[in-house]
């Protein structure tokens, strides 16, 4: 049996530091798991360092953190529970991977729209393309530069024109509140 998606967190300026406490509770996490009869799948065994580039790159070295002599690689990003969280905590990586999930699906109502009644391609639009936008992009969005609310804003109007079978330049806001 295997342990999926649990997280350590130490915090620190000091390489040192982060070192010592991290290889300590890693050593501390792997003793706990094999007394409770579980294995920590070590190929799937990451790191990250999160803060601003500025911040990152005030570190002299990189911390080295082992699970039973195994060293751990860093990462960049990482997923959790469905949401990308990348080193300097700008949504780049989730909004880019949430877009390219939202743009098939909309190729799936472009492709059936043609086929099925309005009520159908509403509900498909609902199924397929709307919970991305609700679960995984509401409160990110809050949070994320403008160029990638933007981004996200022309996957909405795009959906609401193939949903309404209107043009490419039609006005999205009318668009919005026709479809409620």
């Amino acid at each position: 049996m295997y342990v999926d998606d649990t997280h350590l967190t130490f915090a620190s300026n000091d390489v040192g530091h982060l070192d010592k406490n991290m290889n300590d509770d890693l050593t501390k996490t792997t003793e706990w798991l094999t007394a409770n009869k579980l294995t920590l799948n070590k190929s799937k065994t990451e790191f990250m360092l999160i803060g601003s580039r500025q911040r990152l790159n005030t570190f002299n070295r990189l911390p080295s953190f082992t699970v039973n002599s195994n060293s751990i690689k860093q990462v960049e990003f990482t997923k959790s529970l469905g949401v990308y969280v990348d080193e300097n905590l700008t949504w780049n990586v989730h909004i880019e991977h949430i877009s390219q999930k939202i743009a098939s699906c909309i190729g799936i109502l472009k492709r059936s729209r043609s086929f099925v009644p309005f009520e159908t391609l509403l509900c498909i639009y609902n199924a397929l393309v709307q919970p991305h936008f609700n679960y995984y992009c509401s409160i990110i969005c809050g949070n994320c530069n403008k160029s990638l609310f933007i981004k996200l804003q022309k996957l909405q109007n795009h959906a609401a024109r193939i949903l309404t079978s209107s043009s490419y330049d039609a006005d999205a806001d009318d668009l919005f509140v026709r479809l409620g």
